[in-house]
């Protein structure tokens, strides 16, 4: 028993630096896994790689001397209370965290598998959003309206002081000063990328929802890198992380432990400013329309939007990280063909291509934003039969479209953008044939 006990450690400690040469070293994930604080990430992986080779070292010198040493047994005892550490965890997550609806416990998210084995991430019905919210836990799954399914992230979740200047509310509004018997669907989760949203999709039409348009509300200043290829994202601690796709990465890797992974969620949450911690409520504040846009932007702000325009650049490089995404967004509307209903996008561009102030101060020239513009090429190629929205046409060159300290809109600009969103899909729904407004189909 006690030679299994040694020869595990040993073939572990191997199984460990494999891990890590692999996913850190070569080009089986072509982006990597983190597309934030990477420089951070890079030291903790060769930190781990470093003792990992001074344990292998121990072991080696233990194995062909054939002596116990002390430092041995205490490597040993070390691995052995790591595992075992790690596996309740994990159970601890799965059941007290990440797995349950109701806690409130970690962060605002968990997740659900379904039928066809993906895993859906949600909110908790405390932090609001979708399957949390009021307003969308009193919609009936099969409505006797015209129904409007808005997918995407924060953009679509929304980023507004109050109904009367929140994105999807004010597209509702706006239709229906048309259509009084088209309703919208905000289906919008923060965090989200074109796989979740995807998932999600799926995940109402096995539900039991139906709808009778599909809108995929695309972000492209994160939209491109929050699913990268060979990875997968997740829910531990109620925060969402990518990991491999490679079980023997993701089991084995130290830095895909849910031990690593909570240490994670324990600063991201100590760091997270109240009010993005606290509940959603869009009735809680009265809308701001101002048209000032901030005369200095922060040291913070300059640093996020540089790392975000280095993610997109090094997506567009990749032909994998394109298709990802790409292949993504045909699954939605195939689903949506597969339903019989037509389907739309919806365009929401990084906030660089649009606000002038921000590339002044960041001293960015316009024509240096090519992997921007090449990704939104790729996009309209792509998808060249299907309906495509592009907000940036509304916001261009507009003031005081985004909120001072990030990228989001602000409420004037979820205003703009939800009122030309709605006349496009007005003009849309007015010339369609094959969309009926006098009820809902309830596909």
């Amino acid at each position: 028993m006690e030679r299994i006990y040694r020869f595990g450690a040993y073939i572990y400690i191997i199984a460990v630096m494999i891990a890590i040469v692999v996913q850190d070293h070569t080009t089986v994930l072509p982006l990597g896994l983190f597309n934030q604080d990477r420089k951070l990430y890079a030291l903790v992986s060769n930190l781990c790689l470093t003792v990992s080779i001074v344990m292998f070292v121990v072991l080696t010198v233990e194995f062909w001397t054939q002596r116990r040493l002390r430092i041995g047994n205490w490597i040993r005892g070390c691995l052995a209370f790591f595992i075992i550490t790690e596996l309740l965890v994990f159970s601890a997550d799965r059941i007290f965290v990440s797995g349950n609806a109701k806690s409130r416990l970690g962060g605002p998210y968990y997740e659900r598998q379904t039928s066809r084995g993906t895993w859906v991430i949600l909110k908790k019905p405390h932090a609001g959003g979708w399957l949390a919210s009021e307003e969308n836990a009193k919609l009936k799954k099969v409505s006797d309206r015209f129904r409007i399914l808005f997918l995407g992230d924060s953009y679509t979740e929304g980023s507004g002081h109050g109904k009367d200047c929140n994105y999807p509310d004010v597209v509702e509004k706006t239709i229906q000063s048309k259509f009084a018997n088209v309703e919208v669907m905000n289906a919008g989760v923060a965090g989200y990328g074109p796989v979740d949203a995807l998932n999600l999709l799926e995940f109402l039409e096995e539900e039991g929802y139906r709808f009778d348009l599909v809108v995929y509300n695309m972000f492209t200043e994160n939209d491109y890198t929050d699913n990268l290829p060979q990875t997968e994202r997740r829910v531990v601690g109620g925060m969402i992380f990518r990991f491999p796709h490679s079980w023997f990465l993701r089991t084995i890797h130290p830095t895909n432990s849910y031990l690593f992974r909570y240490v994670l969620v324990i600063w991201k949450l100590s760091t997270l400013p109240e009010e993005a911690s606290s509940p959603i409520s869009f009735r809680s504040g009265k809308c701001v329309f101002s048209r000032e846009d901030s005369t200095e932007v922060s040291s913070f702000l300059k640093a996020f939007i540089r790392e975000r325009l280095e993610g997109n650049r090094m997506v567009a490089q990749s032909e994998r990280a394109k298709r990802e995404v790409m292949d993504a967004i045909s699954a939605m509307k195939a689903c949506a063909g597969r339903l019989d209903i037509p389907f739309i996008i919806a365009v929401f561009p990084d906030r660089v291509l649009v606000d002038g102030n921000i590339r002044q101060q960041l001293h960015i020239e316009y024509d240096k934003l090519w992997p921007l513009k090449d990704l939104q090429t790729l996009l309209y190629r792509t998808f060249s039969n299907t309906p495509v929205v592009s907000v940036e046409n509304a916001l261009q060159g507009l003031s005081g479209m985004y909120r001072w300290d990030d990228t989001h809109l602000s409420d004037l600009g979820n205003v703009t953008a939800g009122s030309y969103v709605a006349e496009k899909l007005v003009e849309f729904l007015a010339r369609s044939t094959s969309v009926q407004l006098g009820s809902g189909k309830g596909h």
